[in-house]
């Protein structure tokens, strides 16, 4: 979910470009993978259930290059919600 700003979604074998206020769906087990597409900072949500690795991200704030600012949570074993900030 795109709050704010422009992202491109390679989905699989086709692209996406989405913009706040709108959504994309990735179905289970497709390569994807996202970018900032705009000028602006982008923030935007995401939701991954059945999630198998949860590299110990329990409600911890990561920064790293490739993403920017995220806010990781899980609510119950198979569902993890992801708040990134992205230049």
């Amino acid at each position: 979910m795109v709050q704010e700003g422009q992202v491109t979604f390679p989905i699989g074998d086709t692209t996406r470009e989405v913009r706040g206020g709108e959504m994309v769906l990735a179905p289970a087990n497709t390569p994807h993978k996202f970018m900032n597409s705009g000028e602006e900072p982008l923030h935007m949500i995401a939701i991954q259930v059945n999630r198998s690795s949860r590299n110990g991200l329990r409600g911890e704030r990561l920064t790293r290059k490739s993403h920017g600012d995220r806010q990781a949570c899980f609510i119950g074993p198979a569902i993890l919600i992801v708040s990134y900030t992205m230049n």
